[in-house]
């Protein structure tokens, strides 16, 4: 199982160097700002510092979904670019097993992006003015936005990269169909007579479970297909 891990790393190597890029490089810009003494400082509440860490943290949760479309377009295409999938096919490894690892893989990137921003921004939180505590539910809600929106990057990209010989056009699809779902919405809202209310919480709920529900479809699909799936 291991060496089935390390083959996942090296060949999404690339992919997870630009994840770490995407994860760290929003908290090196907030230090280089808070040292030159640049950035919000709240009344009474936090430091310059923390209300940078604040900002940073929140920008490398959303830029680091990217990292998931990434993996998910590439996870089963990128073999077949490599021609990889062809050796897999001959050794005596169960298909699982190879489906198991790129999981792995694709759960610690998950845990590698959430846990440390998570942690960032729960200490902060504990440090906000009361003045602030209206705006905690309305944090939360923006933070299961994004998550989903990261796994329909990811599920999506993975059903596309079981299909298709290309992880191109699998991680394009998995980024492009979430905003295909956000302007869907958005024309269905204006169609509907509710265009005052297009971004409202009615939106953004519908949004949210039903990239859920396409998101879980799409996995299981993808997962389905590639079982069964003989490679060349």
């Amino acid at each position: 199982m291991k060496w089935l891990i390390w083959k996942e790393y090296r060949l999404n190597r690339l992919i997870l160097i630009v994840g770490a890029v995407l994860l760290v490089a929003p908290h090196a810009v907030a230090l280089v700002l808070a040292l030159r003494g640049v950035g919000p400082v709240t009344e009474g509440g936090l430091s310059r510092l923390q209300m940078n860490l604040l900002l940073s943290a929140i920008w490398s949760l959303v830029l680091s979904q990217l990292t998931l479309a990434l993996l998910g377009g590439n996870a089963i295409a990128g073999e077949r670019a490599d021609r990889s999938a062809e050796f897999l096919a001959y050794l005596p490894v169960a298909r699982a097993r190879i489906l198991a690892a790129k999981i792995v893989l694709a759960l610690v990137t998950v845990a590698l992006i959430w846990i440390p921003n998570l942690l960032i921004l729960l200490r902060i939180f504990a440090r906000l003015p009361e003045v602030w505590a209206e705006f905690y539910a309305a944090f939360w809600i923006f933070f299961g936005t994004v998550a989903i929106t990261g796994l329909a990057f990811f599920c999506i990209g993975w059903l596309l990269s079981s299909v298709l010989e290309s992880p191109t056009f699998s991680i394009c699809g998995g980024l492009v169909t979430p905003y295909l779902v956000m302007l869907g919405l958005a024309l269905l809202g204006w169609w509907s007579g509710y265009v005052e209310e297009a971004f409202g919480p009615w939106y953004w709920g519908t949004y949210r479970g039903t990239c859920l529900v396409l998101a879980l479809g799409c996995f299981a699909a993808g997962t389905w297909y590639y079982l069964r799936r003989v490679e060349p």
